[in-house]
């Protein structure tokens, strides 16, 4: 994996069995996020819990209530 990405410049696209998956290199990951790449892993991980403890939404749910407003 990281013969491959380093041959595309740092990142690499695959294949998976849930979708497709970007693999990168840090350095590239933070200089994409740029100078609030803690803020940005800390909202990262955010996100995870809420997924984790059900604090979701299914979309359709969200748009209906958006078009509302």
């Amino acid at each position: 994996m990281e013969q491959t990405v380093q041959q595309h410049g740092g990142r690499a696209e695959f294949d998976g069995q849930q979708g497709a998956y970007i693999v990168m290199t840090m350095d590239l990951y933070q200089a994409m996020v740029g100078p609030d790449f803690e803020a940005s892993i800390k909202a990262i991980q955010q996100g995870l819990a809420d997924v984790e403890a059900g604090r979701t939404q299914p979309a359709e749910e969200f748009f209906a209530e958006l078009r509302q407003t």
